[in-house]
């Protein structure tokens, strides 16, 4: 009978240990060191974004002469780098269009950088970099986020009046957001830029803030200054009753 007792009493311990085992190793995180190296690995994930443009010959209507011929046309393709990727890190890189995503692994990298590109210079849309921890414990755990835009191909860049003009932000080749004008908008806003009369600097919109703000609450600002100098002017008041007497 006690033999029997104590079979049962030591089946029940080793089912605890076993149970406690488990349990600890499913429940095992990354410790604040680990933590500190993923962290510390996800900030020198770098994002890159270049625009490369090839001259390619190809048979293509020449409206002119209303006829194929063989011209030289510009193909653009973008490509985007992502640099930085350890084994301890993992980034997956989510297309908002499609919400296609794509995990890339240090393994996946040349000379220490993935490379992507897309031909697609009509649709716009942002690609969210996120970069997740790749240690047992907390594999997948997200460390950053960051989104990068992809630009579009600027059809104005291509008109006469915007020859020789890449610095205006109106003629530049590629653009965050579409530019919705017509012809005579277009030149206007060419010559309003040309002329000293273009989009504000970040210090002039600053700026333009603050005079709106303070021409917006001017009154309460009056009443506030009275106020301050009523008060100002009785405590000074009381200060020298004081002391005379």
């Amino acid at each position: 009978m006690k033999k029997s007792i104590k079979n049962v009493l030591t089946a029940l311990l080793i089912a605890f240990i076993s149970l406690f085992f488990n349990a600890t190793i499913v429940n095992a995180r990354c410790n604040d060191q680990q933590m500190v190296t993923l962290n510390d690995d996800a900030s020198r994930v770098r994002i890159t974004l270049e625009v490369v443009e090839t001259p390619t010959i190809m048979n293509v209507m020449n409206y002119e002469e209303d006829r194929f011929m063989d011209m030289e046309v510009m193909i653009y393709e973008i490509f985007f780098g992502v640099f930085g990727i350890t084994d301890n890190i993992y980034v997956t890189m989510t297309n908002s269009l499609t919400e296609e995503t794509i995990t890339i692994l240090e393994s996946m990298t040349t000379d220490g950088v993935f490379v992507y590109g897309t031909r697609d210079i009509i649709n716009l849309f942002d690609y969210t970099f996120v970069v997740h921890a790749n240690l047992d414990g907390c594999r997948g755990d997200r460390l950053r986020t960051q989104t990068v835009r992809k630009p579009i191909f600027n059809i104005y860049s291509e008109y006469e009046i915007c020859q020789d003009l890449e610095d205006v932000p109106y003629c530049r080749k590629f653009v965050d957001n579409p530019l919705d004008v017509d012809d005579l908008q277009l030149n206007e806003a060419i010559e309003r830029f040309l002329t000293g009369g273009g989009r504000p600097t970040p210090e002039d919109e600053e700026e333009g803030i603050i005079w709106n703000w303070i021409r917006d609450n001017y009154l309460y600002i009056t009443i506030g200054v009275i106020v301050i100098v009523l008060i100002t002017s009785g405590v000074i008041y009381t200060i020298r009753k004081r002391r005379s007497i």
